[in-house]
């Protein structure tokens, strides 16, 4: 009945670079959407930060700190921050990009992948 798999070999570990490998590959782009994020959010909370600070200590303005509308304006920052469109996201394809453009002859390479080399010159 399993006369016909008996040739084969049970392969031990999946084709393709290794975890080390790919959180080598990982790490520059999400640095960079980490920087971008916290370069982008930071200002913005800090200003919120100081505007309620100002209206907690200004007694004499008869304002009251609602704070249902400051956590949902910290809300919007920073869930603002993670859209798709937003400055994090281009920080992460910039760098992950040029990453990318780097180790990619290395894990071609690593997946049995041959690639050509072009010898060009100007000058014969």
């Amino acid at each position: 009945m399993a006369g016909h798999l008996r040739g084969l070999r049970h392969r031990t570990t999946a084709p393709g670079p290794s975890t080390d490998q790919l959180r080598r590959l990982l790490r520059p782009l999400l640095k960079a959407y980490v920087l971008g994020y916290a370069s982008s959010t930071t200002p913005r909370l800090v200003t919120l930060l100081v505007g309620v600070i100002s209206k907690y200590f200004d007694k004499g303005s008869g304002k009251k700190l609602d704070f249902e509308r400051v956590f949902s304006s910290v809300y919007k920052i920073l869930h603002g921050g993670l859209e798709w469109q937003r400055f994090p996201t281009f920080c992460a394809a910039l760098i992950g990009g040029t990453t990318l453009l780097q180790v990619t002859p290395y894990f071609l390479s690593v997946l049995g992948v041959r690639t050509c080399s072009f010898n060009i010159s100007i000058l014969n």
